[in-house]
């Protein structure tokens, strides 16, 4: 992927000449060398976002989200199946949404207000959104979202013909239609694991950082569950740990995940856009094949797609 390098930042410290014998220090010298590791550190967290906000936007993997809200209500052969499930979904978001700010909201906002002022009323609407989030998909992973997740990704893959790529782990059919598809060969994908969801739980404080601290919030998630979502299609092309790895150092996942983490804190609509990411995931995975050569099955030029592909989202030179 193809991006400009980032700037880089440097720190310019005051000199303090050197204290002489009979002077005394205002500060203990440690608790310098703390405090001034601390603001190194900062500095670093600050630079690294900018690294990410500015290697997002001109990847545009971000748009991929998008792209699959578009895909979805644009395809009512997709989403038709999907209706039972989204509206179940939506009722699921309603309870547990209503349930965690009646709960929560009031003590919560009056806490920050003390030390936030009138953005405390905003803080504590955005953490809770994160948290009821968080828990909507949780609940409903573990429930029934998982299996429709994987069919929707497979469907938008099979729609672009892309069926020796799909062979590898589901089985597929000839219809009147063409082709349809048939029982999963494969595993099914992990679901959320308890790790995951306490660290994401830990970063909500982040949250109640005025204004900045969303912004943290949103792209250290998008780094971290970034390439979740084409867990998928890993499965699919085969890719061992070490060559997803390797997609994950190529790929800009930052602010495809960034975007997710976002439309995840849309009140009750966080379930109907983990369908809408996944189909953007699997938007993204078609174009990573095309690019590899690969369309209906036929390698392009007698070549071989290489496992870890050039993105559709740009290129990074390491």
């Amino acid at each position: 992927m193809s991006q400009s390098s980032p700037t880089d930042v440097h720190t310019r410290r005051r000199s303090h000449p050197p204290p002489t014998p009979g002077t005394t220090s205002n500060q203990p010298q440690p608790q310098a060398h703390a405090a001034s590791a601390s603001a190194a550190q900062a500095q670093l967290s600050l630079s690294r976002v900018s690294e990410i906000a500015q290697q997002g936007v001109t990847s545009k993997a971000w748009l991929y989200p998008v792209k699959g809200i578009l895909y979805l209500i644009g395809h009512p052969s997709l989403l038709r199946p999907l209706i039972p499930t989204i509206a179940l979904s939506l009722f699921v978001s309603l309870i547990l949404t209503v349930s965690i700010f009646g709960a929560f909201y009031l003590p919560l906002a009056g806490l920050l207000a003390v030390f936030n002022g009138p953005i405390g009323f905003l803080s504590a609407a955005t953490v809770l959104l994160s948290l009821s989030g968080t828990a909507v998909n949780a609940l409903a992973r573990s429930l029934f979202l998982q299996q429709a997740l994987e069919r929707v990704f497979d469907q938008v893959l099979l729609d672009h013909s892309l069926l020796i790529l799909l062979s590898h782990g589901r089985e597929l059919k000839k219809s009147h239609t063409g082709r349809r598809l048939g029982a999963v060969l494969t595993k099914p994908l992990a679901r959320f694991s308890p790790r995951a969801i306490l660290t994401y739980i830990l970063s909500l404080p982040l949250n109640l950082i005025p204004l900045v601290g969303t912004v943290f919030f949103v792209l250290y998630n998008g780094v971290r569950t970034g390439p979740g979502w084409h867990e998928r299609y890993f499965v699919l092309k085969r890719l061992d740990k070490r060559e997803k790895e390797e997609w994950a150092n190529i790929v800009p996942e930052d602010s495809f995940g960034a975007a997710a983490i976002v439309l995840n804190m849309i009140p009750l609509m966080s379930l109907f856009f983990t369908f809408t990411t996944d189909v953007g995931a699997a938007l993204w995975a078609c174009d990573e094949e095309k690019l590899a050569g690969k369309a209906e099955g036929v390698l392009a030029e007698g070549r071989t797609a290489t496992a870890v592909p050039q993105t559709s989202a740009g290129h990074v030179d390491n």
